[in-house]
């Protein structure tokens, strides 16, 4: 793949989680228990992926080779992760 396609699948799954991050936020709330890791909430579960994507995006519209001079986020209040996951 080359680098516009590697951002257009990023931008693809990750409106689709937001998606179903957002439908289970409307039903259970931020403090939603995640299951598969019961230490977090749907908020620590959004904002986690949140800067994981943030991560691979920097560093596929960069070229960079190694995570060096990588901008690491502020995580934003909770009614805002979906837009920070959205950018």
């Amino acid at each position: 793949m080359d680098r516009s396609q590697y951002l257009e699948t990023l931008h693809r799954e990750s409106a689709r989680f937001t998606e179903a991050a957002e439908a289970a936020r409307r039903r259970h709330g931020w403090r939603a228990v995640v299951p598969g890791c019961p230490d977090w909430d749907l908020a620590d579960l959004v904002w986690h992926l949140a800067e994981v994507q943030h991560f691979w995006g920097w560093l596929v519209r960069t070229a960079a080779t190694s995570p060096e001079g990588y901008p690491e986020p502020a995580r934003p209040a909770d009614d805002e992760l979906p837009g920070f996951l959205a950018e």
